[in-house]
């Protein structure tokens, strides 16, 4: 009979493993989770009614108040920053779901390859031993390694466009807080610009009785100054800029006792210069703010996804899985420090604070599956190295292994003499070491029971080499050559003879 060998077919159904859908699976489920929340709160991040109607309040206010023209301008960065909110998540959203499709398309390739892989196993495990097999099962299998390996690819790509996916959505999200700010702060410029626009208006009207036109124009002058004074956002110019609301009142009284003792003119000129400082500050303000708001929002955004990343994590996974086990009990501390910095208005560090703690966890997350698919390659392993063993008629126990701790698997001599004791040590990193109890002083019968378990294993698609077998050779060559080490990679793991 003439085909495929089947250590073959086991070699290509062994490298056709399914663990790196574990870790993908794991990873997207958690990033997936960060997502839902985020967009949830972005949907709630709606535009408000705050600036109804306002550019019709203002269109009947004065055109020569500066305040006026600051107000329109607030209302036109609120308007703009709305829209660029509303253009950002809509296309969050649009990442969200391309997220979901990429994802999807990697589980059906997944999906696929383990239909095919289970296809081949099952018709090599249902014909019994032999040497041979036949060529649709090895195209069977040889379809799950492409479909898995497709797979590993979409895998890479659905964690790309999720990567863009979270930027998108926190990005809209800081967008959406900076408009509901930019909206409430214009909605209180609208205001103050037209109590204003108001009392100059009633200052003019109160003035026209003054026959002297230099008094007049003073104290018009005068009025005009104080309800510059009076239309500021008093509490950010004392936030922003403290003393200098208090100093330009100061000059306003100035001002007023000027014009009370009769010397228009210094009244006037006084008025003039605290109006000019007025407008000028409350560009400064209005600055100020929106540089204010800017950096509060992205701390904010910052937060919620630690908070969203935190409350998607798997505290098994990570606490028995990952490089980071403990991450998840310092979360609460995390928190309350960020929500404090937030609350002093250290912006800067609880952003970075926040993105880092996030990234750690992410990290901590990718680490653990990591992980977990490696054990489930190491328990592969393991059973085919614990059947081989069977097979030769060891008595065979074994530990399953941790994080730390190597997967043990040891064979107890059998009746049959000659073969001596096996104990194998297989830790995550594929690293195996592994001991034989020679029972003859030449070692002929540790070679010959080392080739065993060697050729048995190659026919589950396991290959290995023994690079140092302690007496600088193979006790069965005819040739001794010099130790190459102890180390040696082989395609899923690396055996180090002890002896």
């Amino acid at each position: 009979m003439s085909g495929p060998k089947r250590a073959d077919l086991e070699a290509e159904l062994r490298s056709a493993n399914e663990s790196a859908r574990v870790a993908s699976g794991l990873v997207a489920e958690a990033e997936h989770a960060v997502l839902q929340t985020l967009v949830g709160e972005l949907n709630q991040s709606a535009s408000s009614a705050a600036l109804s109607g306002a550019d019709g309040q203002l269109g009947g206010c004065r055109t020569d108040v500066s305040s006026v023209t600051d107000a329109r301008d607030a209302v036109d960065l609120a308007q703009s920053l709305r829209a660029q909110a509303d253009q950002a998540t809509d296309d969050a959203r649009r990442r969200v779901s391309a997220a979901k499709d990429a994802q999807q398309r990697c589980v059906d390739e997944y999906a696929g390859a383990t239909a095919e892989y289970d296809r081949a196993r099952s018709q090599l495990d249902g014909r019994g031993p032999r040497r041979f097999v036949y060529d649709a099962e090895m195209r069977w299998a040889k379809e799950a390694t492409r479909r898995y390996r497709n797979a590993a690819d979409l895998a890479r790509t659905a964690t790309r466009v999720r990567a863009e996916a979270r930027t998108a959505v926190t990005d809209a999200l800081s967008l959406a807080q900076q408009a509901n700010a930019a909206e409430s702060d214009a909605g209180a410029r609208v205001r103050a610009a037209i109590r204003e626009s108001a009392e100059r208006d009633r200052a003019e009207q109160e003035a026209r009785h003054i026959a002297e036109e230099a008094r007049r124009r003073a104290t018009i002058a005068v009025k005009g100054a104080a309800a510059s004074i009076d239309s500021f956002p008093a509490d950010d110019v004392d936030k922003f800029f403290p003393g200098r609301r208090a100093a330009l009142s100061s000059d306003l009284v100035e001002a007023e006792a000027q014009l009370a003792t009769g010397n228009s003119r210094e009244a006037q000129r006084s008025a003039d210069r605290i109006a000019a400082a007025a407008a000028e500050l409350a560009h400064r303000v209005a600055a100020t703010r929106e540089e204010f708001n800017r950096n509060r929002s992205a701390a904010k955004t910052a937060h919620r996804q630690l908070h969203a990343t935190i409350d998607a994590s798997d505290t098994a996974l990570i606490s028995t899985w990952s490089d980071d086990p403990d991450v998840l009990d310092s979360a609460p501390g995390w928190v309350a420090d960020i929500s404090a910095l937030i609350s002093a208005e250290e912006f800067t560090e609880a952003r970075m604070r926040a993105s880092e703690l996030s990234e750690r966890l992410q990290i901590a997350t990718a680490t653990a599956a990591e992980a977990l698919a490696a054990n489930h390659r190491r328990t592969s392993i393991g059973d085919a190295i614990i059947d081989v063993l069977e097979e030769m008629s060891f008595d065979v126990t074994f530990e399953p292994g941790t994080k730390s701790e190597p997967m043990k698997i040891s064979g107890q001599v059998p009746a049959v003499s000659g073969e001596g004791d096996f104990l194998l040590e297989l830790p995550l990193d594929g690293e195996v070491d592994f001991e034989v109890t020679d029972t003859n002083a030449d070692g002929s019968a540790c070679s010959n029971a080392v080739a065993t378990l060697r050729q048995r294993l190659a026919d589950r698609g396991i290959a290995f080499t023994v690079t140092d077998w302690g007496h600088g050779h193979d006790p069965a060559a005819a040739s001794p050559s010099p130790p190459s080490g102890r180390r040696a990679r082989t395609e899923e793991k690396t055996i180090t003879r002890r002896h």
